[in-house]
């Protein structure tokens, strides 16, 4: 028997060996434990920091300027809640982690704990902000509404504004922190740098994702103040029963 076993046990510890030297985990141990929950961590949150939440406001960026203002709202918040149980699962997995290094004491876990609180606080002036009637949005209701003659920035409440800037400031810190965490925080649970492909994706992401968004507001954003801007002068114009048409005006001069 032991001379079956022995060359079993042989490719068994040859394969571990090799493994370990290519970066693959064994689950042995408090330092495998670290190594696992790390990986989780940084899954979630570069999923729901780096993916989720940058779809969801390039969705509302674009899709505002064509679709009524339920529609576009729905899935942008679809898509924005969809990253509430990534988060808190990531966060979650993060503070297990943080005992190892003595909880919220460097800056990793400073501002991931940070960017937790700026989530909430997001989720928070969004909801304030879908449930403001707003005769620019076209979420007001058109027998109470009287014609406007403000610039649309001017006729949104102040948390509307800061909703936009306050989840911008959010993704741009987020993705602060992913760098962080695989360039300082994963080598020192695991001993050796990430993956040269993680790296390369984090580049692809500075670079696409703000072409992106930036491009919907210099393609979008003077179609967008002209319709709401034809809401506020006119708000009962096409409206239906939920209020949330598109305004249809082509001829208004779009304001600058």
């Amino acid at each position: 028997m032991s001379n079956i076993l022995a060359p079993v046990l042989a490719m068994v510890l040859s394969a571990a060996a090799s493994a370990a030297a290519q970066g693959a985990p064994i689950p042995e141990g408090p330092f495998w434990e670290r190594v696992h929950y790390a990986r989780i961590h940084g899954w979630c949150m570069a999923t729901a920091f780096l993916i989720i939440l940058p779809l969801g406001s390039i969705t509302a960026r674009y899709l505002r300027a064509y679709l009524p203002f339920q529609k576009w709202l729905s899935a942008h918040a679809s898509i924005q809640l969809l990253a509430l149980p990534i988060v808190c699962t990531g966060f979650g997995v993060g503070v297990h982690l943080a005992k190892y290094h003595g909880q919220f004491l460097n800056s990793h876990t400073k501002i991931g704990l940070t960017l937790f609180l700026m989530y909430w606080v997001q989720v928070a002036l969004g909801i304030a902000t879908a449930s403001t009637p707003s005769v620019a949005l076209g979420s007001a209701k058109p027998a109470a509404a009287q014609p406007d003659m403000r610039h649309p920035i001017r006729a949104r409440p102040w948390y509307a504004l800061l909703h936009a800037f306050w989840g911008i400031s959010m993704i741009v810190i987020a993705s602060v922190q992913v760098r962080r965490g695989y360039t300082i925080e994963w080598p020192l649970v695991r001993g050796q740098p990430a993956s040269e492909s993680v790296n390369r994706a984090w580049k692809a992401w500075v670079v696409i994702i703000p072409v992106i968004y930036l491009g919907g507001l210099a393609l979008l954003l003077r179609r967008q103040w002209a319709q709401e801007r034809a809401r506020m002068l006119n708000p009962t114009a096409g409206s239906n029963e939920k209020h949330d048409t598109v305004a249809a005006s082509p001829k208004v001069r779009p304001i600058v």
